[in-house]
């Protein structure tokens, strides 16, 4: 990967952090060749999340998957990981992986 896009950021990532904070997640972002972009964590659980862009208009994600090297990064790590593309997506694998709703959506669990 060449090094001029190693530290791009997905648009919708600050969005998706800002909506993990204000649920009460620690979220720190991560840099590196083939490391994912955030580190989750809530009540001594703790995940990664590589942040992806939105599907395209025709439902492809074409250079939206992990790259090679986060691929053989991931094979290696022994927690929790996922690929989000919106900050509703991050909050509800969060939630129900952290067992922080008990298999509540979010948004059931707020109310």
């Amino acid at each position: 990967m060449s090094p001029r896009w190693a530290n791009r950021r997905d648009e919708n990532e600050p969005a998706i952090i800002e909506a993990l904070l204000a649920a009460g997640y620690a979220v720190k972002q991560l840099d590196g060749v083939g490391v994912l972009d955030l580190l989750v964590s809530w009540d001594g659980w703790t995940a990664l999340l590589e942040v992806k862009g939105g599907r395209g208009p025709l439902g492809g994600t074409s250079g939206r998957e992990l790259t090679r090297q986060q691929e053989q990064f991931v094979a290696l790590w022994k927690g929790e990981w996922v690929i989000v593309r919106d900050p509703v997506e991050a909050l509800e694998w969060c939630d129900v992986q952290s067992g922080r709703c008990r298999g509540r959506t979010w948004l059931e669990a707020e109310s």
